[in-house]
């Protein structure tokens, strides 16, 4: 059976172009560094024995792969976590007397197996030089506008 399950997670990716080939850019080369951060849920904490909270577990992976930039999927990374989890259910006040709980209570067990897979493609899009070019008579008029806010000090 497939479930899914929400994770918190955080991807940092620093392309870089090593081999540019301008005829067939499909096959260029480009180094992918890529940092992973994924925190899933494993458990409940309480608190007060009415405040619950999640409990995470943070895994932190770093790799650096030279992909080809064919609009392909590839397989970057995988994460595996194997939990089990015991729990106890039943009345607020009884289950919690030595004897009584018992009677008033349960304890539950469950294991779970999550495995999460970080796929990334690479595509290099052209760029014309006139896309890298500033254009200097926007610049005046943006220092106007601070000099008028006096956020900017007159150099004369």
């Amino acid at each position: 059976m497939t479930s899914y399950q929400q994770l918190e997670t955080s991807v940092d990716v620093i392309p870089t172009t090593i081999d540019y080939r301008k005829s067939t850019p499909e096959e260029s080369q480009v180094r992918v560094d890529v940092l992973v951060k994924i925190s899933v849920v494993t458990g409940e904490q309480t608190y007060n024995s009415t405040t619950t909270a999640p409990q995470y577990a943070t895994k932190t992976f770093a790799t650096t792969r030279v992909l080809k930039a064919n609009n392909k999927r590839y397989v970057v990374g995988t994460f595996v976590n194997d939990a089990q989890y015991k729990s106890q259910v039943g009345l607020p006040f009884l289950s919690k007397i030595p004897l009584l709980k018992y009677f008033f209570s349960r304890e539950q067990s469950q294991s779970q197996h999550n495995v999460a897979i970080l796929t990334l493609a690479v595509k290099l899009i052209p760029m014309q030089a006139k896309d890298l070019t500033i254009d200097a008579e926007h610049v005046e008029p943006l220092e106007d506008l601070y000099k008028k806010k006096g956020r900017l000090k007159d150099a004369q």
